[in-house]
């Protein structure tokens, strides 16, 4: 089971990027704080399961760290996964409107 790289972002707020991956089989996110090229630390998160896409990494809230939009094919789900200095600080979810 391994991970695909997936999506960059500031996930801490030091104003470089950071990547996030991603195991399809059960949804686990992997997110590699970096400075420059090295790796100033590394973390799980189990934040949603496999059959919800990653769609979009942004700061949505404009808090100055990236977060996560999600979208679930099978309903059109979406769900917000909002993060703070690495963490997941909230995720949120709504249906999708008709």
């Amino acid at each position: 089971m391994s991970f695909q790289a997936v999506k960059l972002g500031d996930f801490n707020r030091d104003g470089r990027s950071d990547l996030l991956f991603r195991r399809n089989s059960d949804g686990l996110l992997s997110l590699y704080l970096l400075n420059g090229f090295q790796v100033s630390s590394a973390q799980t998160i189990k934040a949603i399961g496999a059959d919800w896409n990653l769609e979009a990494v942004a700061d949505f809230n404009g808090d100055g760290t990236s977060d996560m939009i999600f979208r679930r094919p099978s309903d059109g789900r979406l769900a917000m996964l909002l993060m703070d200095g690495g963490q997941p600080s909230g995720l949120r979810s709504s249906a999708p409107s008709a």
